[in-house]
């Protein structure tokens, strides 16, 4: 019994996007259960999703701001007062005294390329890492650690991204083939499938 699912049907080894993109590029594509539209379909759902994402996290950091500009012109009025009181009284509210966590931080940054430069001046890279081209970076210290790094230039041949990019786009266009000769059965079928295919109901139209 065949199983239809959105109006195309599934593939045993799988039919997300993901799958039938690789048996496109395997060259073992099933014309008769595999969706040709849904890799790009998929890609572009991830990028609508991933985006929705990165809007979402996006106002609440903006609210986040505000929030803080609230804090932040409150503590102003309370030092105009603080500071018109001292006028008045000769008392000084601790609301004008200033922030001393910058100082701190500049104080530990400080002490941090105190450590840089004493624990770079104890490592050496060993003549056989250097003989074989590894070098060190500079050294990073963090609230917790003493961080060393060395790496060394890669001898092989890197890949080509855009000629494979090339390639991969040539077997995929090749795949869909069939799907575009007018007289195919593959595509007849597949117009059909989707022609048959429940649509979703739109949204109210735009004010």
């Amino acid at each position: 019994m065949k199983t239809v699912a959105d109006g195309l049907l599934f593939h045993p080894d799988g039919s997300t996007g993901a799958d039938v993109l690789k048996r496109m590029v395997e060259g073992t594509t099933n014309y008769n259960l595999d969706d040709p539209f849904k890799p790009a379909i998929d890609e572009t759902e991830q990028e609508v999703a991933k985006l929705d994402e990165q809007i979402f996290c996006a106002e609440q950091r903006l609210i986040a701001l505000r929030h803080e500009k609230v804090r932040a012109q409150q503590r102003l009025e309370q030092q105009q007062t603080a500071k018109e009181r001292f006028a008045e009284t000769g008392e000084i509210d601790e609301a004008l005294l200033p922030c001393t966590e910058v100082l701190a931080k500049a104080e530990a940054a400080q002490q941090r390329e105190e450590i840089k430069e004493a624990e770079a001046a104890k490592f050496l890279l060993p003549v056989e890492l250097r003989d074989a081209g590894w070098i060190d970076d500079p050294v990073r210290v963090t609230e917790t650690e003493v961080i060393i790094t060395i790496r060394k230039r890669r001898t092989d041949e890197p890949v080509d991204v855009e000629q494979t990019e090339k390639r991969i786009a040539k077997v995929v266009e090749n795949a869909m083939q069939p799907f575009r000769v007018n007289d195919s059965h593959y595509r007849c079928v597949l117009r059909e499938r989707i022609a048959r295919r429940p649509q979703q109901p739109k949204g109210p139209p735009d004010d």
